[in-house]
């Protein structure tokens, strides 16, 4: 069944959420399906069954916008718990609100459960605002700028070339992660100090900008692999496991985890230990509008398709307190 025909109909919705709905994992829209499908069979009255749907929109383009389009199956507990606290420091959801979308949230998991599509129920494990009665602890991070150049100056101390690179071109080019994972080099143009046709998204490729230091990083990091006689498979960053073991020694891309990891390692460094991939990206768009950048031109960079999302998710302060300070500024 084509993903438009699915449960993801729903008559309230704005264009641009159909929009994004028309690309959301096809995996997580099965399963979503299989869910709603079961649910029809009970007996909730059609308005229930209508809400449930527009809270699954709301999650299923959050997942969209905030952890790169990841199915459902692959959801953790923190993932939860992020979603949460944006419900909660956002949204400004009331705590009854946020504990209903979590029993939705938790019921389709026990769904898949007892389909044994998952191997247990991330939604089990996380509090509800009624228990807690305070914030959710997930935070969203932007690094000062005095932060990243401290960071940079740990990396370089650090040595481990690869890390130094990859955190430094997430900052410089404000890629998501996949985008950063399935990198290759015949992807980049160093002349011209940018990457083309990269996998952003499942089936949207997009251009990144990188700046002169994370380009001597990256020729740094090419020379290494072959002074070291490294077959990278012709990816810029790389796992450790091979990918055939009794043939080419071949490596894998490095994975959008193993990422989240190796930010984790490096927040460290500056007493940050909670950095994710998506935090370096808040961090590369939320520095270019400190330094005066526009906020439509920082938009494309981070290749959003409506404002509305850079807003929401990547800058530290209220979209009026941006549009009082560009008044202010500018006013004659």
């Amino acid at each position: 069944m084509k993903k438009k025909d699915t449960v993801l109909r729903y008559r309230n919705i704005s264009i641009y959420r159909r929009e994004v709905l028309e690309k959301v994992n096809i995996k997580s829209v099965e399963c979503l399906q299989a869910y709603l499908k079961n649910l029809t069979l009970g007996n909730l009255k059609p308005e229930t069954i209508e809400n449930n749907i527009a809270t699954i929109i709301r999650w299923l383009e959050y997942i969209y916008e905030e952890l790169d389009d990841k199915c459902i199956l692959d959801m953790t507990i923190e993932d939860i718990e992020e979603y949460a606290y944006y419900l909660k420091s956002k949204r400004n959801n009331r705590p009854q609100t946020i504990s209903r979308v979590l029993a939705v949230i938790e019921d389709i998991y026990n769904y898949l459960l007892k389909k044994e599509m998952v191997k247990s129920n991330p939604v089990s494990y996380v509090k509800r605002p009624k228990d807690i009665r305070r914030e959710y602890e997930v935070k969203r991070i932007f690094l000062t700028e005095e932060q990243v150049e401290n960071l940079k100056l740990k990396l370089e101390e650090y040595g481990d070339i690869q890390l130094q690179t990859y955190i430094n071109f997430a900052l410089s080019t404000a890629a998501r992660a996949n985008a950063c994972a399935t990198l290759k080099w015949e992807q980049i143009n160093f002349d011209k100090r940018m990457a083309t046709d990269v996998m952003e998204k499942k089936s949207k490729l997009v251009t990144l900008f990188f700046n002169e230091y994370t380009k001597s990083l990256l020729l740094k990091l090419q020379e290494y692999r072959k002074e070291k006689h490294i077959n990278d498979g012709g990816f810029v960053f790389i796992s450790n496991k091979y990918r055939y073991y009794e043939d080419t020694g071949e490596k894998t891309h490095i994975s959008s985890s193993t990422l989240g990891k190796w930010a984790n390692r490096a927040g460290e460094m500056i007493d940050v230990p909670d950095l994710s991939p998506h935090d370096l990206r808040r961090t590369a768009a939320n520095l270019l509008l400190q330094r005066g950048g526009d906020i439509g031109v920082v938009s494309l960079l981070l290749n959003h398709e409506n404002i509305s999302t850079t807003f929401k998710y990547y800058i530290n302060k209220s979209q009026n307190e941006y549009l009082k300070e560009y008044k202010d500024k500018f006013d004659f």
